[in-house]
Formats: structure tokens, sequence, C-alpha cells
């Protein structure tokens, strides 16, 4: 979503797209650039959901954030919304526990910043909203048929993310 809306250069002056060969849950940032290694590991996916809220109004709450990007799923998993939920209670169990993922926003703003001043509780709630969407097997399975088909939905033939998107994931 990120990249579909701000573009490349602008999340990769956030994220960096290398190798980090680091446990997901590394506090280490970049030394050169202070960005972390890539999305695949919780700073980049922690910074990922930085730029999607900094890309929405101030008064958009965590929530909406959090549906639209679930909406993105439903597209990418053939349109039945009964097949992506959100868990309330897988969210506030990860919030009451996130104490390495505070520390890791902590450590992004102190040494990067957040794009555009975001809100970090904003920022990890987005986060954190986003590891509490629920989806079935098989609808994951056609969100990975979508991706490997050019961010076209094999179901419902929509164009769910450009092709170059999907290729640059």
């Amino acid at each position: 979503m990120g990249l579909t809306k701000e573009g490349e250069d602008f999340m990769e002056e956030w994220v960096d797209v290398e190798p980090a060969g680091r446990p997901f849950n590394t506090q280490d940032l970049d030394p050169a650039t202070q960005r972390p290694f890539n999305a695949s590991v919780n700073s980049g996916a922690i910074m990922s959901a930085g730029v999607v809220a900094s890309g929405f109004s101030t008064d958009t709450s965590w929530r909406d954030i959090v549906d639209q990007v679930r909406k993105k799923w439903v597209d990418l998993c053939g349109g039945n919304d009964s097949d992506v939920g959100f868990s309330d209670g897988t969210f506030e169990s990860e919030k009451s526990t996130a104490y390495n993922n505070f520390a890791i926003a902590y450590n992004l703003k102190g040494r990067r910043g957040l794009p555009r001043n975001v809100d970090l509780h904003k920022m990890l709630d987005v986060y954190l909203g986003c590891c509490s969407v629920e989806i079935t097997t098989e609808a994951l399975s056609v969100a990975a048929a979508t991706l490997a088909n050019g961010g076209v939905c094999p179901i419902t033939e929509k164009q769910v993310f450009p092709s170059h998107v999907v290729r640059s994931v």
C-alpha cells in the first residue's frame, strides 16, 4: 500500500531494500542511513506502517487506517469480506506485550525521525492492527495467486496492485 500510494522514492527514503541478515526483532538500523534494512524485519514493518499512516489526515483513526488495509486484503483475497477479519483480542494482546516494538519505534524516531512526523503511537497501533488482521488459509492462497498474477486477482480479475509494485515487493 505504501509503494502504491507514496511511490518507491518516498518509501525507500524510510525503509531500505537490503537483506538484513539479522533477527526479525533487532533494533539495528543501517549505520549509514539510519533506515531499517527492509520491510521484513520489525523495524521496517513498523516504519512501513508509519509511511502508510502518514498518508492519511491526522484526524483519521488507526482503526480506520487498518480497516483500509483490511479492505485491500479483501481485494487481494478475491473480494469476500467474510474471509478477512480483525481480532480485537489479538490487538489487545499484541499491544500489552509490545515492549520491543515500542523500543524499535522510539529508536526509529530518535535516529531517523518518522514520515511526515506521524504520531508514534498511531504508527504502532497501525502496525499492531495489521498484525491483528485475520485471513482464512484459502483466502491467503488467493492473495498469493494475485501477487503471482502481477497484482490481478484471478477470481475477480481486478487489478489490486500495479505490476511494478508487485515486482518491487
